[in-house]
């Protein structure tokens, strides 16, 4: 085996291994801060796609007014958000109202 070769696969898991820990400790910051599952949190940044997204908006949510957001977003992109979470499984349904009360209550 040629070591180029080696050294191109052991750099790859190294960098997929820094990865997967960089996510899994973000996921865990963010629900420890908003008062959510780290566990849950960790195992939908790792197993899904978009987990680590949907982990911050999550806990954006959940957090309310005391989140960090990068810029405000309007309502219609709130709901939407807001709505997709519901639809993942990622709120429930009464958190779901609450924060939904809270984005109409606002404008």
């Amino acid at each position: 085996m040629p070591t180029w070769f080696a050294v191109g696969v052991t750099l790859m898991l190294v960098v997929a291994v820094a990865s997967a820990v960089w996510r899994a400790s973000t996921a865990r910051r963010m629900a420890r801060d908003a008062g959510m599952s780290e566990g849950d949190a960790t195992a939908m940044a790792l197993l899904t796609d978009d987990g680590l997204a949907a982990t911050y908006t999550a806990s954006s949510i959940r957090a309310g007014d005391d989140a960090p957001t990068a810029a405000p977003a309007s309502a219609e992109a709130r709901l939407s958000e807001l709505r997709g979470l519901l639809d993942q499984g990622l709120v429930t349904q009464e958190e779901y109202d609450a924060a939904r009360r809270r984005i109409i209550d606002g404008l």
